[in-house]
């Protein structure tokens, strides 16, 4: 909170939702511009995964930046989870000159 107006300089909404093999999150930030910081931010990220077969799983997410109005980064994942070992593989594009 701004020690001044006691104004919220920065917000931050998690929502998690899963039901059987889909889950879907997401988050939300804003960061208002005062003394102490010269830009405001406001971004979300959504994302999406799917468990098909046992031990398999399918993430796809994005993240917005709603001042720029621009993705920030995108991408999906794909990950084995046995009983010994964890692998995957994942396709990234950032752009980080927007990110917090």
């Amino acid at each position: 909170m701004d020690q001044v107006n006691y104004r919220n300089d920065v917000n931050q909404v998690f929502a998690n939702f899963k039901y059987k093999k889909l889950e879907l999150t997401s988050d939300y930030l804003l960061i208002r511009k005062n003394i102490n910081n010269a830009k405001e931010r406001e971004q979300a990220t959504f994302s999406g995964s799917f468990d098909f077969y046992d031990q398999w799983f399918v993430k796809a997410f994005f993240t917005r930046d709603f001042v720029e109005k621009r993705n920030i980064q995108r991408g999906i994942e794909i990950t084995r989870k046995g009983c010994c070992s964890n692998f995957g593989f994942s396709i990234i594009e950032r752009n980080p000159s927007s990110l917090t």
